[in-house]
C-alpha cells in the first residue's frame, strides 16, 4: 500500500545553522516542512526516512540559504480503481466515514452500500445486510476509490466496497 519514494524538494536554513550538524538540521527541516503533507506526483507524505543528499542553490533574494535536498520517503498515493482498507470511525444513515493515516479520509455513501444490499439500522449504528457481514465502527471494511480530491493536507476518497 504504501512505498519508498525519492523526493527532491528545497529547503532553507539561517546561516547560523552552517554547522558539522547541517544534514541533521536539514532533515530536521524537512521533516517539519512537508511531512504529513499531500501532492499531486507522490501522494500523501507519511515519513522522511533519510537524506540521500543536498544541493546548495544560490538565493540572491535571501540571506538564508537554499539546498535542493533529495531524501527517502514513506509515501502513498490513492488513486482510482486502488483498494484500501479501513476501521471506519463514523456510521450515519447517508453513509460510513473513515480515516487511514489521519490524512487519507473515505466516504461510502448509502447509494453504494444500498447497491451492496445493506441498509441502515438504527438500533445497533450499523449497516446490515442478509447473507454479509454488518458494518460497524469495530472492523475494518474492504474498499474500492472511485472519485478522490487532494490538497496540500489531505485526500478525501469516496468508495465503494469491494
Amino acid at each position: 500500500m504504501h512505498t519508498i519514494s525519492i523526493l527532491t524538494k528545497s529547503i532553507t536554513v539561517e546561516p547560523k545553522h552552517l554547522t558539522h550538524e547541517i544534514k541533521k538540521h536539514v532533515i530536521n527541516e524537512l521533516k517539519k516542512k512537508y511531512e504529513k503533507t499531500c501532492c499531486e506526483n507522490y501522494g500523501l507524505i507519511i515519513s522522511i526516512e533519510e537524506l540521500v543528499s543536498m544541493d546548495n542553490l544560490i538565493n540572491k533574494d535571501s540571506i538564508h540559504i537554499t539546498f535542493m535536498a533529495t531524501f527517502k520517503a514513506v509515501t502513498v498515493k490513492p488513486e482510482k480503481s486502488m483498494k484500501f482498507s479501513f476501521v471506519p470511525t463514523l456510521i450515519l444513515s447517508k453513509g460510513v466515514f473513515g480515516k487511514m493515516y489521519e490524512n487519507i479520509n473515505f466516504f461510502i455513501p448509502e447509494t453504494a452500500l444500498s447497491l451492496s444490499g445493506y441498509t441502515f439500522d438504527m438500533a445497533t449504528n450499523s449497516f446490515k445486510a442478509d447473507d454479509k457481514e454488518d458494518i460497524t465502527c469495530v472492523k475494518s471494511v474492504n474498499v474500492i476509490v472511485d472519485q478522490l480530491k487532494c490538497d496540500t493536507l489531505k485526500y478525501n476518497c469516496i468508495v465503494y466496497l469491494e
